[in-house]
């Protein structure tokens, strides 16, 4: 089966990630590397941790299935200069596939992770890619999970780069660079229909139940989280541009299970003719703690 290929974007001050591209941004304080932990009252949800399993050596693989549209992938990334400086970069990447096209994603906890990326929460694990044929992660140096129980249950998923797997050009090519850090919300404990997101960004994560019908899992309780991600707003937003072709919304539900983790995510982009949103990725849980057979859908 052929691979996708990966089409960059590079937009002015919107930059592709994970293959190499053009490193450009406006400068920031490095204390934008921060994050601040959205306070919350005692858990909502009895047992939260156990739908967030983080034991060392926990294995998960996802059978990835393409859809109609291109899948669609955002972070924002922050890069170290010197002077105690820092560039924030809004980065979009779609992969040019084919509908129907499959390959395998697993991945595994290697190890807890006193220091996760620039940042040292109380509880961390480092996780590895094992196996991605689609080439979902490219280029990651480090893939972290921090988590506070501080006032609720948070988690955030951590990434570094490293420079060298970019061509840096522009106003900062002279300037020593350090290692890219991106972050984003992964889990946290709520009442429905509650959302977070880092501090300006497009991307939001809700909250939307506790559920015990999903197909495969039925019985068993299930978180339902969905990321809604305001890429069309990014253009005229953030650098006052008209958005591209390529800058479409898209959303990811994504289920976890007691007892297990992630068991399923759908992404669905939205058609900026039609204004339909259109299957794009959908990942199913094939092998790990209490693995269900595919479903067709």
């Amino acid at each position: 089966m052929e691979k996708a290929k990966i089409i960059l974007v590079a937009l002015v001050l919107v930059t592709a990630l994970l293959l190499p591209s053009c490193v450009t941004g406006v400068a920031a304080s490095s204390s934008d590397l921060q994050v601040s932990v959205p306070q919350a009252p005692a858990a909502y949800i009895e047992d939260v941790a156990d739908y967030f399993p983080i034991d060392v050596g926990r294995e998960w693989t996802y059978k990835v299935t393409f859809g109609e549209a291109n899948p669609l992938f955002y972070q924002e990334v922050f890069w170290s200069l010197s002077g105690d400086k820092s560039v924030h970069d809004r980065a979009i990447r779609w992969i040019d596939s084919s509908p129907g096209e499959e390959g395998l994603l697993k991945m595994k906890i290697e190890r807890q992770a006193v220091t996760q990326g620039p940042l040292s929460w109380p509880i961390g694990v480092k996780l590895v890619i094992l196996k991605d044929e689609l080439k979902l992660f490219k280029n990651q140096k480090e893939i972290f999970w921090a988590i506070t129980k501080d006032g609720g249950f948070f988690a955030l998923q951590i990434t570094t780069y490293s420079p060298e797997s970019f061509q840096l050009s522009g106003s900062y090519q002279s300037i020593p660079i350090g290692d890219g850090v991106s972050k984003k919300i992964a889990f946290f404990d709520a009442k429905p229909d509650t959302s977070k997101n880092i501090e300006d960004s497009p991307d939001e994560l809700y909250f939307k139940g506790v559920e015990t019908n999903l197909i495969g899992y039925g019985g068993i309780s299930c978180l339902h989280f969905q990321r809604q991600v305001a890429l069309s707003t990014i253009a005229q937003k953030y650098y006052n541009l008209s958005p591209q072709p390529e800058e479409k919304d898209f959303t990811e539900d994504i289920w976890f299970a007691k007892g297990i983790g992630l068991v399923r995510l759908e992404q669905m982009v939205k058609n900026k003719s039609s204004e339909a949103w259109e299957p794009s990725m959908t990942w199913t849980l094939v092998s790990g703690p209490d693995a269900r057979p595919i479903v067709t859908y």
